[in-house]
């Protein structure tokens, strides 16, 4: 399946070269497995999203490689990806950007056709073919109509020795005994600070829970762990 990667630093700017490229498990690493797109996203200085993306593996794009020793930024979402739904194509690589926001997704969701009924309108805001932009179309949406424990991660990293970050992955990507899986239903929210607090906000379980029979076999080949 795809793999995230997230770090806060803000507000101060830092590089995640480390996670992105040294790490003994980094994204480009991780990408051999998941290589059917690569994207770095962060803000600029003053505070403008930018995605850099191609839909080819990480370890094989040199302009991400250039991108993650050079770029700094307070944040960064990044993204290697096993496609499910969607073609090859840059417009499905993520991150995806909207209203100043950067989104990137893991995970399959069923039943586009109603989602696409379900935004009516604001189907406009998707802009390629997977069903991560619907869901972060809904997201914007919901967003619009409706108005976010602390923990800190041991760094390895020499950029950030002397900052507090909160780094977010969706594996393990060093020895860090830190590192767990998020509870189901649970939300992380990272402040300035950087501040990390997590919090179950879904308590009940899915009406319809979904197996990997349930699944497309392409949408189940991308969900089977590797």
């Amino acid at each position: 399946m795809c793999r995230l990667f997230g770090l806060s630093s803000a507000p101060r700017r830092t590089r995640a070269t480390f996670w992105l490229l040294d790490a003994p498990d980094s994204l480009s690493r991780q990408s051999h497995r998941e290589p059917d797109g690569t994207g770095l996203g962060r803000f600029t200085a003053d505070g403008v999203p930018r995605v850099d993306k191609a839909p080819i593996a990480a370890y094989e794009d040199r302009a991400f490689a250039e991108e993650a020793r050079r770029v700094e930024s307070a944040t960064f979402v990044a993204h290697i990806r096993y496609a499910s739904t969607g073609g090859l194509d840059a417009r499905n690589t993520h991150p995806f950007e909207q209203d100043g926001r950067l989104f990137a997704h893991n995970g399959v969701i069923e039943g586009l056709d109603r989602l696409d009924a379900h935004l009516g309108d604001d189907r406009s805001l998707v802009r390629g073919d997977t069903d991560s932009e619907r869901f972060f179309a809904l997201i914007t949406r919901e967003t619009r109509n409706h108005g976010g424990s602390h923990g800190r991660m041991r760094v390895h990293s020499e950029t950030l020795a002397d900052r507090r970050a909160v780094v977010v992955a969706s594996e393990r990507m060093d020895d860090h005994p830190g590192w767990r899986l998020l509870e189901p239903g649970e939300l992380l929210h990272v402040g300035p600070g950087p501040k990390a607090a997590g919090r179950v906000v879904l308590t009940e379980p899915p009406v319809h829970r979904l197996t990997l029979d349930d699944l497309r076999p392409d949408a189940a080949a991308s969900q089977r762990a590797v």
